[in-house]
């Protein structure tokens, strides 16, 4: 059981006052359908954030399922954390309803996308994917290291290669290669 300053209040889900035009009543079934999870079978037990990676960044699991469940559409497309996820399915593989949370988190983030909601690093990742091969160059000196243990250069990708990554970008169905990422 927990103790009195432990018990979590509604305003911590929702410090702020609502009002009946936030809500988009349609927004749950549209997440349900999209991603085919049911969102409405998440009873916040908290399972799924005892293995989250990135709870710690700023993820909050419990808040954004609330938020769908209560239609919060603009909120949910609008919150940063829902492209925090890493996608390690630690959360799914424990969840006790069978709820795959990284599928509705990709769903949330193509939902975004369409409507021009990418945050600025994530545009920066896919430009340096887009012409370099990689989200980070590979540092000299990490170069200068492999050297001394006689191992080969990491090096740039050849041209080949780059012109693959972007034909790839240009056949996917994933929403985020088809937004303007050089905003």
């Amino acid at each position: 059981m927990l103790k009195d300053e432990e018990k979590v209040s509604s305003e911590d889900i929702f410090p702020e006052i609502l009002d009946a035009e936030s809500f988009d009543r349609s927004f749950p079934e549209e997440v349900k359908k999209l991603s085919n999870q049911n969102v409405y079978y998440c009873f916040q037990c908290g399972t799924c954030v005892t293995g989250c990676t990135v709870t710690d960044f700023g993820q909050n699991t419990k808040r954004l399922i609330r938020k769908i469940i209560f239609g919060l559409k603009e909120e949910v497309l609008n919150d940063d954390s829902i492209w925090l996820c890493s996608e390690c399915y630690c959360c799914a593989e424990r969840c006790p309803q069978g709820v795959k949370l990284p599928i509705i988190w990709i769903t949330l983030r193509n939902m975004a996308a369409e409507r021009g909601i990418v945050p600025m690093n994530v545009k920066y990742a896919i430009n340096a994917i887009k012409s370099t091969g990689r989200i980070v160059e590979v540092p000299e000196a990490t170069e200068v290291k492999r050297e001394r243990l006689n191992l080969p250069r990491i090096g740039k990708l050849s041209n080949d290669i780059i012109n693959e990554i972007n034909q790839i970008f240009e056949k996917s169905d994933f929403i985020l290669l088809k937004t303007k990422s050089s905003d």
